[in-house]
């Protein structure tokens, strides 16, 4: 795919690091990017198991900050109890999800090729400030910025319509 584009740079008039084309190249593969991660995860993780174990160890932290706040002692001691199985399930869990990061390792190396080929030029012009990514007066996005802004966005929208986000 890479290599196509690369080919269709050489022969046509505008270059892949000109606006706009850039700015969609670089979101086209973070949209990729997210939607093979997210699906991979669906794959390799059982999501309904991770969000249930999520659930619990949520409202078992939630049950020990109330209990002392309240300076319950009697409930604070059953919790104690429950701790040491319920850090044991969490580290099953992100032992679990941790499957799935391993395949983000390819995505690594086409993410620093694309690095190498487009640096510093700027690939996107931000409508709005974002004060601590763009320094200075003009709003110029280069690679690396634009490319976690898009991850971001879409890493969130792939994983609500995959379904395999932790919300429940």
């Amino acid at each position: 795919m890479i290599s196509i584009l690369l080919a269709i740079s050489l022969t046509d008039a505008i270059s892949l690091t000109d606006i706009p084309l850039s700015t969609f190249i670089t979101a086209g593969i973070s949209v990729g990017v997210s939607f093979i991660f997210a699906a991979a995860r669906r794959f390799f993780t059982d999501i309904k198991r991770t969000k249930r174990v999520h659930k619990e160890v949520k409202e078992f932290n939630k049950s020990m900050m109330a209990a002392k706040k309240s300076g319950n002692k009697s409930k604070l001691q059953k919790l104690k109890r429950k701790e040491k199985q319920m850090k044991a399930l969490q580290l099953k869990m992100m032992t679990e999800n941790f499957k799935s990061m391993i395949y983000m390792a390819p995505f690594m190396v086409v993410y620093f090729f694309l690095n190498q080929f487009f640096g510093t030029t700027v690939v996107a012009i931000s409508p709005i400030a974002i004060p601590i990514i763009i320094t200075t007066i003009e709003p110029e996005l280069p690679f690396f910025y634009w490319y976690i802004i898009s991850s971001f966005s879409f890493g969130s929208i792939a994983t609500k319509l995959l379904g395999v986000g932790m919300d429940t």
